[in-house]
């Protein structure tokens, strides 16, 4: 079974349909607990962990632990030799007592698709979070790392190493149905309901990345089953119960000894020391349930990472790339994932319009063609993740935050300082920073238009008429327009329209001649073109990427 971080989605694009849904849902609901994926935490009450304790994380960090209140750690910088109110020593990241701060799960996810905007849909549950246990939190040192410790380091690595380990578990999303090897649940099975199913390690890494960060990576290691049998094809054991004791009852006891004085002997069943024979239990036994597809006969495993922490109720959230319809995120699920920023976002009845001729087109508050996960908030704390998963920022309780992130792997990094400049720098110092910005972008306006080349003369030369100075023309439609039920859209195809644009070259020149510069769009969508574009075409982008 391919593994759930690469796994992709069941794609389905709604680009036929004449009349959709104008009011699509906005945010995919989660499909765990009614939106809840935090269990309960646990640890060893008899271990190191029954005491409180700080550990060193890099030269400038520490992460304490307090197993008051059912367990919680918190990141704070390490305070100066003078001591006093050190800003350093402020909390940059803590847990929840006594919640867990990872946990996992596993269930579908289909996504639909029209025109670069995307839905996707979490299906139903098949595992969902029972508990976090933490059974070690240790120090790695370059020894310890030399030594054959779970833990690759370069040169540059900043120990000490702090490493948290444990198992995340989870159990069926209906403790009522069919156990995993096949068997359905009965009374004493839905008794054991709290007992996990599915469980796997865990590794939590924390590394000092440079004086004012800390890189998180938290590691789901492979899935054993708790069930006696881990391959839900093989059939049922036998029974081997004995039987059960039981009182002599003297009358009970005459009766039977009458009985079989009356019995046929050729008709006795032989029982062996008590046992009932095997037909007899296998008849006694439902026959296992088939699953309705393929993948829902083997084991899944985790393929939803929740990473849950602690807020303040009064702290705001800023961030999260480049958004339209909010500065502030409190109480919000924010979803990061790039398409279409919509037609409307949800001011009507233009965005009614847009849903209804194009699947989704009107987008709503969260769809963004430049989202980021990263915030900083308030009270001064600052995360990003890293890498590519789908990612969702969980803001609606007033007490925690919760990121769900599409794979069994979250990496990203905890952000020290005390404002936002301080928080910005250090984001791009590890991001990058944009270029500075070339005096030419300022020394006069950016006209953003189409049309084609002769539109582009006609208010070149008005704009000089009126004595108006232009940096730039922005021609967003340089690859040429096409119909669709929405009005007109681009030809995704990425290279210039000679017809829509003819001349281009001169134009070009033209303009430059003049001081002022062409700029023109471009997105990662790309469409077929060699059976409906009007004219002839160089290559198809769209058919290349296919093969």
């Amino acid at each position: 079974m391919p593994s759930p971080a690469t796994a992709k989605p069941k794609t389905t694009k709604k680009h036929n349909a004449r009349l959709n849904n104008p009011f699509p849902r906005a945010v995919p609901a989660a499909a765990f607990r009614n939106g809840d994926a935090a269990p309960p935490l646990s640890f060893g009450p008899f271990s190191k962990l029954a005491h409180a304790h700080d550990y060193p994380v890099g030269s400038r960090f520490r992460l304490s632990w307090n197993p008051s209140l059912g367990g919680a750690v918190s990141l704070a910088g390490v305070p100066s030799s003078s001591g006093g109110g050190d800003p350093r020593s402020r909390v940059m990241w803590e847990t929840i007592p006594g919640v867990a701060f990872v946990s996992a799960a596993s269930t579908t996810t289909e996504a639909d698709e029209c025109r670069g905007s995307f839905a996707l849909r979490d299906g139903r549950a098949r595992l969902v979070p029972g508990r976090q246990s933490v059974d070690r939190i240790r120090s790695l040192y370059r020894c310890d790392v030399e030594a054959g410790a779970a833990f690759e380091a370069s040169d540059q690595t900043r120990f000490p190493v702090l490493l948290i380990t444990g198992v995340v578990s989870a159990k069926k999303a209906d403790p009522a149905s069919s156990c995993c090897c096949g068997l359905r649940a009965g009374r004493r099975a839905k008794a054991r309901a709290g007992k996990p199913i599915l469980s796997a390690r865990y590794w939590v890494f924390l590394e000092e990345k440079s004086d004012t960060q800390v890189s998180f990576s938290v590691k789901i290691a492979d899935y054993q089953w708790s069930c006696g049998h881990a391959d839900p094809s093989s059939p049922p054991p036998a029974a081997t119960t004995a039987p059960r004791p039981h009182r002599i009852n003297i009358l009970s006891l005459r009766l039977r000894l009458a009985g079989r004085l009356h019995r046929s002997m050729s008709k006795k069943k032989k029982l062996s020391a008590g046992f009932p024979a095997q037909e007899e239990v296998s008849a006694l036994l439902p026959p296992p349930e088939r699953a309705s597809a393929d993948e829902e006969a083997r084991p899944e495993e985790f393929n939803r990472v929740f990473l849950t922490y602690a807020s303040e109720r009064d702290e705001r959230f800023y961030g999260f790339g480049e958004q339209f319809s909010c500065m502030e995120f409190k109480g919000r699920r924010v979803p990061v994932l790039v398409q279409e920023q919509g037609i409307g976002r949800g001011d009507q009845p233009i965005t009614f319009a847009a849903n209804l001729l194009s699947y989704r087109s009107g987008g709503n508050w969260s769809t963004t063609y430049a989202p980021s996960p990263f915030y900083l908030t308030s009270k001064m704390r600052s995360l990003y993740l890293e890498g590519y998963d789908y990612s969702i920022f969980d803001l609606t309780k007033p007490d925690r935050v919760q990121i769900q992130v599409y794979g069994n792997s979250v990496q990203g990094r905890i952000l020290q300082g005390e404002s936002p400049t301080e928080l910005i720098t250090s984001y791009t110092g590890s991001t990058g920073r944009p270029p500075v910005l070339p005096r030419w972008i300022t020394s006069g306006a950016v006209v953003g238009m189409q049309g084609g080349t002769e539109a582009v003369r006609r208010v070149w030369r008005q704009l000089q008429d009126h004595d108006v100075p232009v940096s730039a023309f922005w021609l967003q439609d340089w690859v040429g327009q096409r119909k669709t039920a929405i009005g007109s859209q681009l030809w995704w195809n990425w290279e210039v329209d000679d017809d829509h644009y003819a001349g281009w070259k001169d134009l070009i020149r033209d303009l430059r001649r003049d001081g002022v510069r062409t700029m023109t769009y471009c997105n990662p969508c790309l469409v077929p073109v060699r059976a409906v574009h009007p004219r002839s075409i160089r290559a198809s982008n769209f058919g290349e990427i296919s093969l």
